[in-house]
């Protein structure tokens, strides 16, 4: 009776460990599944997008728009599927640490909050789409033309809006997805083209005509403008159909004020060129202020005219008194000497 119990006793160590040994394997051969999977899927997904993108490029070294749209698909594809195929290979993992889930999200959300906020910046441009590859934006205090976005950032070739002339700088700038999130963002793709440019001129108020300055003005702004006007009015009919807003004619405006001093400021406001709007406004500049200068100098030499013929005039009104005096101190000596004899 001993006997058979002892061996009882023997035979359920036996199968527990048996039992044990199976889970043990069992555990491992799936450990060692999961990861073997992983670096499959893994493998799988970046071989298919490098094909992708190369067929996508061909051999052109300069990528148009829609080329450079379709790599960005196929890359946000790529990291789409990479990361459903960890979640549903890991997925029964996952569910052995439900108990500690919360302590483990605590931390990775602590460790992880910036790149959480990429994501959440990510999925606010998806779904809202304020950009797309190609447009003009500013984010915050970088402004550039969208070459790249992918789900951690936004890579921009920076363009000289705050100087005004809207040329490449050569700067490329990496912004976080999660700047969406707190910064405004602003679409500039209707100025790619053609943008309402205004400037000023300040000249010394002087003895000059201001309606004739302002029509004059306003001849030298339609010479430079006429080029353009053609396809300034129909880009301006296409920003209205796209925006359903009116906007401004964009024929060459002419605005007149006056300073504190006294002083006279031009105003011109135009549709022109984006890339050729800065040298136009110079142009235009010089040219408006180079008559003023010769205005104001004609007014001078008018000035110093009259004031050399006033001269002129005194000059002639004295010479007869001047000949009267000798002769009326001829006329006395000859009198005093009358006397004497």
């Amino acid at each position: 009776m001993a006997k058979t119990s002892s061996e009882t006793i023997h035979s359920a160590a036996l199968v527990v460990d048996q039992v044990g040994a199976g889970i043990s394997s069992g555990i491992s051969s799936y450990l060692s599944n999961g990861f073997i999977s992983t670096i499959v899927v893994m493998g799988v997904l970046i071989g298919l997008r490098y094909v992708f993108i190369r067929l996508i490029r061909g051999k052109d070294e300069l990528l148009s728009e829609d080329k450079r749209r379709w790599i960005i698909r196929v890359k946000n594809m790529v990291w789409t599927m990479m990361v459903l195929s960890i979640v549903l290979i890991w997925a029964p993992e996952l569910r052995t640490f439900a108990l500690s889930l919360t302590a483990i999200a605590v931390a990775v959300v602590v460790a992880t909050k910036e790149l959480i906020l990429c994501f959440s910046g990510s999925f606010m441009r998806m779904s809202t789409q304020p950009f797309q590859v190609g447009d003009w934006v500013r984010l915050g205090n970088v402004s550039g033309e969208v070459v790249d976005i992918s789900i951690f950032s936004i890579v921009l070739e920076e363009i000289d809006h705050d100087g005004k002339t809207f040329g490449y700088t050569g700067k490329t700038i990496s912004v976080p997805n999660s700047l969406l999130l707190t910064a405004p963002v602003e679409n500039m793709q209707v100025m790619k083209r053609f943008l309402f440019k205004e400037f000023s001129m300040t000249i010394n108020y002087a003895d000059m005509d201001v309606r004739d300055l302002a029509a004059h003005l306003r001849v030298i702004a339609a010479r430079h403008f006429e080029p353009n006007q053609k396809e300034a009015l129909a880009r301006i009919r296409k920003v209205e159909r796209k925006v359903g807003i009116k906007l401004d004619k964009p024929d060459p405006e002419i605005y007149v004020r006056t300073t504190d001093l006294g002083h006279l400021v031009f105003t011109v406001k135009a549709f022109l060129p984006t890339r050729e709007a800065h040298k136009i406004a110079t142009a235009i500049s010089s040219e408006f202020l180079s008559h003023v200068n010769t205005l104001r100098t004609q007014i001078e030499q008018a000035k110093q005219d009259k004031a050399d013929k006033k001269d002129k005039q005194s000059r002639a009104e004295q010479a007869p008194k001047t000949k009267e005096k000798p002769a009326k101190k001829a006329v006395s000596s000859k009198q005093e000497t009358a006397k004497t004899a």
